[in-house]
């Protein structure tokens, strides 16, 4: 299977796709409160820094600078937590302060459950850094709000109460994005962002995922998601192709590999005849028709792109399910958002007709179609 001219898509339909994709899961990524630290839990970083220096995990130059970062934004919270004359002032402390606790929350938690590995050094303290950085004089953002750093092409997004996040799904949606634009300044930006968010990837074994760092619907952190990861894969394979570039291609094929691995270290659920992957890898028995219907379209696209005979499969299994159950979120006037679960809001019910088009061109199978053009009748009659 040969990467065809068919497969690309048009500039001004991604980037709106991009932008859609960003609700995905700016809305449903929603923050829980933050707990008070633990005791020994500046000890467990520290730890886990130093064992992987003595292991030659990481060198002892990085080990020195993970710990600076933590204790910058230690120090940081502290300061947050003085005491100020005015409630206007008291309230905007507080609100940084609230921020900066669930950063470094998130750091000991995985030290202490023994998750922070040298693989994740890179997401987990340079978020933990531009955090820092922020709150030492500013303030909230609107939930949801996406920006860059200086230095850096990382997208974050900022979320109430737990600061800027490292935003996969963000990020590969604008890698996309950027790839319909082929010209020699856009390529060498391609080809850029696509290394640097290969050195934002983690190591699951073999496999290379994109994680979220924070806990949400009983995913607990570190999760990874179908729709970002799928979107991972598509992107990098998009430059790599173009750039004939074999170290970015290397790295999208071991992005492949949690679609063919069991959740939760994996995205993949047997059932349907096929193969689920997971909008959120922790929920096993929540299945998101939107999430997994772009993720099918993506191993498609990868495995056009990459020839890749895994990517082929994957897709099969995946498009296997999608048609046996994608008719079960069809209440007989709009769609559902999950599998026996509550109705699609209108931007989900939107987004899944512009997935299941998607699929429905490629696979050309009765029951995806019927079910699009059903969500299309009950939308137009709005």
């Amino acid at each position: 299977m040969r990467f065809r001219s068919e497969h690309r898509l048009r500039s001004a339909r991604y980037v709106a796709l991009a932008l859609l994709f960003t609700l995905v899961l700016a809305g449903a990524l929603t923050h829980s409160a933050a707990n008070a630290p633990t005791a020994g839990a500046a000890t467990s970083v520290d730890r886990a820094l130093d064992r992987m220096a003595k292991k030659r995990q990481i060198s002892k130059r990085r080990a020195k600078r993970a710990k600076k970062l933590y204790k910058n934004a230690r120090v940081l919270r502290k300061k947050l937590g003085r005491k100020a004359r005015s409630k206007k002032k008291r309230a905007q402390l507080r609100v940084r302060r609230r921020a900066m606790n669930a950063q470094i929350r998130q750091v000991e938690s995985l030290a202490r459950r023994g998750k922070l590995n040298s693989s994740r050094l890179t997401p987990v303290f340079g978020t933990l850094q531009q955090n820092t950085r922020w709150f030492k004089s500013n303030g909230a953002r609107p939930n949801g709000t996406d920006r860059r750093f200086r230095g850096s092409r990382i997208i974050f997004q900022y979320f109430s109460g737990r600061g800027w996040q490292f935003h996969p799904l963000s990020n590969f949606s604008k890698l996309n994005a950027i790839w319909t634009v082929d010209d020699p300044a856009s390529r060498r930006a391609q080809r850029a962002y696509a290394k640097e968010l290969i050195r934002w990837g983690a190591k699951r074994g073999d496999a290379l995922v994109w994680e979220y760092y924070f806990p949400y619907a009983g995913s607990p952190a570190p999760f990874i998601s179908s729709i970002s990861q799928g979107s991972a894969i598509q992107g990098l394979a998009r430059v790599a192709y173009r750039m004939n570039n074999k170290a970015i291609m290397r790295a999208a094929k071991r992005g492949l590999i949690p679609f063919n691995t069991p959740a939760p270290r994996g995205l993949r659920v047997k059932r349907d005849g096929g193969y689920h992957y997971l909008g959120y890898s922790g929920t096993k028995k929540q299945i998101i028709l939107n999430m997994f219907v772009q993720s099918v379209n993506a191993v498609r696209d990868y495995a056009l792109i990459a020839d890749d005979k895994d990517g082929r499969v994957l897709y099969k299994k995946g498009l296997a399910a999608a048609n046996k159950v994608s008719p079960h979120f069809d209440t007989g006037s709009w769609s559902l958002y999950s599998l026996r679960g509550p109705k699609s809001s209108l931007h989900y019910h939107r987004l899944t007709i512009t997935f299941l088009t998607a699929l429905c061109r490629s696979s050309k199978e009765d029951r995806i179609c019927r079910t699009r053009d059903k969500f299309q009748r009950y939308l137009d009659k709005r």
